[in-house]
């Protein structure tokens, strides 16, 4: 199981959804442009606690909402959506379409915020796991050139006004 596609509504200012590819995802944008709270979403959504959760909801506003569609590509009809309804009180509801699934092959790193390997070890550490393990579909937060390089997609975050765009980039513009 992989990633299929991203909502964020509300979350720390974001509102934006996009699809990913089944390969390496990366997501740029310059520094406070919303990467780093993308990929805290997503965690969110995939069953990781976040601290601070009554924060998170953009001011003005009741609830975040964070919806994870998971897909198998090879089985049409198998198909998850995890809707994760945040509150300012921070009350959390999730709603999930059926079971869970154990299997969901997704590596997510925030290379600029938390990645203690150097460059070139995070970049042999892809292409390895490219190699190794095909099935793997990789997110990852990086204003790098040399992971975009590597990347299937490259997706461009910006801060407009209060809130945030995301756009998918064709590799020689990003």
């Amino acid at each position: 199981m992989k990633i299929n596609s991203v909502l964020i509504s509300n979350y720390k200012g974001l509102n934006l959804s996009f699809a990913l590819s089944d390969g390496i995802n990366v997501i740029t944008g310059e520094n406070g442009s919303g990467k780093s709270n993308i990929l805290e979403a997503i965690r969110f959504a995939l069953g990781e606690d976040i601290s601070f959760k009554s924060n998170v909801v953009t001011k003005n506003r009741n609830a975040a909402l964070i919806k994870v569609t998971l897909a198998n590509k090879s089985l049409i009809l198998d198909k998850y959506s995890i809707l994760k309804k945040l509150y300012r009180s921070g009350s959390v509801k999730t709603f999930i379409n059926d079971d869970l699934p154990e299997n969901i092959n997704c590596l997510l790193l925030d290379y600029d915020s938390h990645c203690f390997m150097n460059q070139v070890k995070l970049q042999e550490f892809i292409n390895d796991l490219k190699e190794k393990a095909k099935n793997t579909q990789i997110i990852i937060v990086s204003q790098s050139k040399e992971i975009i390089d590597i990347s299937d997609c490259v997706f461009k975050t910006q801060r407009v006004g209060e809130g945030y765009t995301i756009t998918a980039q064709s590799k020689a513009v990003a």
